[in-house]
């Protein structure tokens, strides 16, 4: 299935961003964080509300659109990427279930606050920690907030329900974090009044069920950056008077890893634009990342030792695939569940 014009222009007008104002910048953001100025640019062009109606400031893409933004950023600065996705597929999707916290949602899109939403405790990475429901009071600290500098929590608490919090909450010292450094990553303390909490009436895992197709997106974003990168240098280094590109085990790996992708982005615009099918997204996101840890890795060693330092810009797209494996679901656990859905029945439990 083609793209049609619309997405098309899309697909262009959002990597020329990603090249003009992310490229440049992309040490200062993983060694600084997302700057307040890029954030703005990303709200002026649409994207911190990409999910949310046109009405509340937001462009209101479909699937496509918005896993052709997903996998654009990506390709330049994963953060960046995971950033707005965070913001859309968990703040703003959450937020619209509540009618009288829309307004926060214009807020979002607009680039004045942002927020975040706790789901580490499902990913069995780290002690989560909890909050508790105590009297009046939300209290307690999770631990791996992601972006725990956000202006509002969307969080879990021990009787079984997520609240929007904006007040009584302070981040902790930042853990040492493999990747996605544009993004703040702390445990959080928090100590609410639960009269300026907001349930917030979710289901979980549908929501987690829909961020398959965009985490997927976010992983081909990243093989397809770290491939550039290689393809270019594999074009100027040279070794033993002849350029890399020249020896076969490289060239064919290569070429062999950009008929893979090229695969995978067919895959995921049939899928984006087709009905919605749980289990070939979450086949296509379990791919796509082993694929992007894969590819970035190839990539990684084809610049040699350079590939380490930062400022070639490659080191931090092997880091991110391997956050991105743990920060984009249960990944066990997700095996498990495809498993279950191939087989029609419990399997590979063993």
């Amino acid at each position: 299935m083609m793209m049609d014009e619309e997405h098309r222009v899309l697909e262009s007008v959002v990597g020329e961003f990603a090249s003009k104002e992310l490229e440049p910048i992309n040490k200062q953001i993983e060694l600084e964080g997302i700057p307040k100025e890029l954030k703005k640019r990303l709200s002026s062009q649409g994207f911190l509300g990409a999910l949310a109606p046109y009405d509340l400031g937001g462009a209101s893409l479909d699937r496509l659109g918005y896993s052709i933004l997903l996998k654009q950023l990506a390709s330049a600065s994963p953060s960046v990427a995971f950033y707005v996705f965070l913001e859309n597929s968990f703040v703003i999707k959450s937020i619209l279930l509540k009618n009288e916290v829309r307004e926060k949602i214009g807020l979002i899109s607009g680039g004045e606050i942002s927020g975040t939403f706790y789901y580490s405790h499902l990913l069995n990475f780290l002690e989560p920690g909890e909050i508790k429901k105590i009297d009046s009071k939300l209290t307690g600290k999770l631990n791996a907030v992601i972006n725990s500098e956000a202006n509002l929590f969307i969080v879990p608490a021990d009787d079984g329900k997520f609240y929007l919090v904006e007040s009584g909450f302070h981040p902790l010292d930042e853990h040492e974090k493999l990747g996605f450094r544009g993004l703040r990553f702390s445990p959080v303390k928090f100590d609410t009044s639960i009269k300026d909490a907001i349930e917030i009436p979710l289901n979980v895992d549908e929501l987690i069920d829909d961020t398959h197709l965009p985490i997927s997106a976010i992983a081909i974003g990243i093989a397809q950056g770290a491939l550039n990168k290689a393809i270019e240098y594999a074009k100027e280094r040279s070794a033993f008077l002849h350029k890399l590109k020249d020896f076969q085990p490289l060239a064919f790996g290569m070429a062999q890893a950009y008929s893979q992708l090229d695969i995978l982005n067919e895959y995921l615009i049939n899928i984006a634009q087709g009905e919605r099918d749980i289990k070939k997204e979450l086949m296509l996101k379990i791919i796509s990342i082993d694929f992007a840890r894969d590819v970035s890795k190839l990539a990684l060693q084809v610049h040699g030792g350079y590939g380490y330092l930062m400022d070639f810009g490659i080191e931090k797209y092997y880091r991110d695939a391997m956050f991105l494996s743990i920060l984009g679901g249960n990944h066990l656990d997700e095996k498990m569940k495809l498993s279950s859905l191939i087989f029609q029945e419990k399997a590979g439990w063993i």
